[in-house]
């Protein structure tokens, strides 16, 4: 009658127990073989798995840094990472891609990005870029389908160019309607608080610069530094002309039709000019604060 021993039944389990290795090994190959550049080919696959490194990264964790000079290619296995180019997010990428193909293709060229992960643990197989290399020049399939990935790339890098500048077209054509629109009620405002012409059109191209100016603040792709400018030349043309319209109005029997008349409604008047004036004052200010936060993040 057979006895079963210990040993005897530490073997029949051993025989029937999964190799964990091998099993996460073939689960590696099988999402690199999904990989645009390994394009299905097994062998190409087995090649990255013993030449590579499997590594994680947690959530936050910067996988790729901007401007640096390594040249590793991350194959991504699991997770999500962000894309972020000058601290302002461009892409971001899941499982089978590659990132960190550019600097592994060409190492003479920095990190163009900043790489992060997002989700809470990101899973890749890291390859240095002279092994990358090497398949590369030895793998004609390989090199053909890099080239079509950079290429793939570029393309849509000029597609987000052209969206970016369709979105500033439409900005700036939503903007000159909105100036039009202040331009026109505070015009009409000032018609019927005053008969001034001169004031009124003082009116009407400061209410027009004051709404043409709010739209652009609310723009978050428009640089500050415009609109600071904007308000400053906007204030220096204001007090200058309301100067001279001071200058030669104030006591005079008659004056000239494009100038501010302070003679009817000074008081009025110069309240009016004075509070435009702070507006001006205060929204270039804020707008420089903000281009100079904005231009500390860039660098």
């Amino acid at each position: 009658m057979f006895r079963p021993t210990l040993n005897n039944i530490l073997s029949v389990f051993s025989a029937n127990a999964p190799e964990p290795q091998c099993k996460n090994d073939e689960r590696i190959i099988a999402t690199l073989l999904s990989n645009q550049l390994v394009a299905g080919d097994r062998e190409v696959a087995e090649h990255l798995l013993k030449l590579g490194k499997h590594r994680t990264f947690l959530k936050g964790k910067k996988l790729i840094v901007q401007n640096q000079s390594d040249d590793c290619i991350y194959f991504l296995l699991a997770g999500e990472v962000n894309v972020f180019v000058n601290k302002k997010q461009v892409d971001s990428c899941r499982p089978p891609s590659t990132i960190g193909e550019l600097t592994a293709d060409e190492p003479e060229n920095a990190r163009t990005a900043d790489v992060i992960a997002s989700s809470t643990m990101v899973e890749v197989l890291e390859v240095c870029g002279s092994s990358f290399r090497a398949i590369r020049d030895t793998n004609e399939n390989f090199s053909l389908a890099l080239s079509n990935l950079i290429r793939d790339m570029n393309r849509k890098k000029i597609i987000q160019l052209g969206e970016k500048q369709s979105d500033k077209d439409k900005w700036l054509l939503g903007s000159t309607l909105v100036a039009i629109g202040t331009s026109v009620l505070a015009g009409f405002y000032t018609h019927h608080m005053s008969s001034d012409l001169a004031f009124t059109s003082a009116a009407l191209v400061s209410g027009g610069i004051g709404g043409f100016i709010m739209m652009q603040l609310i723009n978050p792709a428009y640089r500050y530094r415009r609109i600071a400018g904007l308000s400053f030349i906007s204030l220096i043309i204001l007090l200058t002309f309301s100067g001279v319209s001071y200058q030669f109005s104030v006591g005079q029997n008659s004056t000239q039709p494009w100038l501010i008349n302070f003679n009817a409604n000074s008081h009025m008047k110069i309240q009016n000019l004075g509070f435009t004036c702070l507006i001006l004052l205060c929204v270039g200010i804020i707008c420089s604060i903000a281009d100079l936060i904005l231009s500390k993040n860039d660098n």
